[in-house]
């Protein structure tokens, strides 16, 4: 078994610091945005994860005291964080912060019309989806690319079979 899984397993949140950081990195701004209909529907805008941060610090230092974990570090960085040095080591609780609920909603509509706009529903571009869909929640880092990889696949896949019939 991966050491890291193991140590999770093991030790809980904190048994893999990577692991835990991230918990912690999203769960300040996603706490923000919690206590702030507004901001949860719209966002704090491009540039404010800072704000939204400082705002949710309070609520998710005590969400990790409940859940039996040391809060020395997150609480320590919690209020060190500036828009110079702000990151949650994840894009989409960066987007859904900074541009909220209503264009996250967009984002995923927009994503489903453009594979229906091209008749793309087949099993082919349902298993991409889904495979889009884990590698962005396993760690979007490793999947960069795959979100534009799967828009361009489903608008050029039709055509290239369609050319390939003649």
């Amino acid at each position: 078994m991966n050491h890291r899984l193991s140590s999770i397993a093991e030790l809980g949140f904190d048994g893999d610091g990577s692991f835990y950081a991230r918990l912690w990195q999203s769960l300040g701004p996603g706490a923000g945005a919690l206590k702030h209909p507004k901001q949860l529907l719209l966002g704090y805008g491009a540039g404010n994860l800072s704000d939204a941060t400082h705002q949710g610090a309070d609520a998710a230092v005590r969400a990790l005291e409940r859940l039996g974990l040391n809060a020395s570090a997150p609480k320590g960085w919690y209020a060190q964080v500036t828009p110079a040095n702000m990151f949650t080591m994840s894009a989409y609780t960066s987007f859904f912060v900074e541009f909220g609920l209503i264009a996250s909603v967009i984002l995923v509509a927009l994503v489903l019309w453009w594979i229906s706009h091209n008749h793309a529903w087949n099993k082919t571009t349902v298993c991409w989806l889904l495979l889009t869909i884990y590698l962005y929640v396993q760690f979007e880092g490793y999947a960069f690319y795959a979100l534009p990889l799967l828009l361009w696949a489903v608008a050029a896949v039709p055509r290239l079979k369609s050319k390939s019939e003649f």
